[in-house]
């Protein structure tokens, strides 16, 4: 390519880039217009109640209660016997 070609293909590649945003600005939305209205608000206790793994997100939430509730008192050190009857009993509160 000669110089004046590289020159004219430059200048036809920057009008055509400022032809798409002037065309990309032009289809953005009047902010000020009547037809913008106020603030959306979105209730999401509700939303999030009906995401498809949300009965495994509450049963997660309930096994952490669980586990805190456990830890809140004092305890004596245990044996390797009582720990696993109390790890047998919270896995069956967990599968209730």
């Amino acid at each position: 390519m000669s110089s004046p070609n590289k020159a004219a293909h430059a200048s036809m590649q920057r009008i055509s880039a400022w032809l798409a945003l002037l065309a990309v600005a032009a289809c953005a939305p009047n902010v000020h217009s009547s037809a913008v209205r106020g603030t959306g608000y979105v209730r999401l206790d509700e939303v999030v109640k009906r995401h498809p793994l949300y009965a495994q997100l509450s049963q997660l939430d309930d096994a952490i209660a669980a586990i805190d509730l456990q830890s809140v008192a004092p305890q004596v050190p245990r044996t390797a016997s009582q720990i696993a009857a109390q790890t047998a009993q919270l896995n069956r509160e967990l599968r209730a």
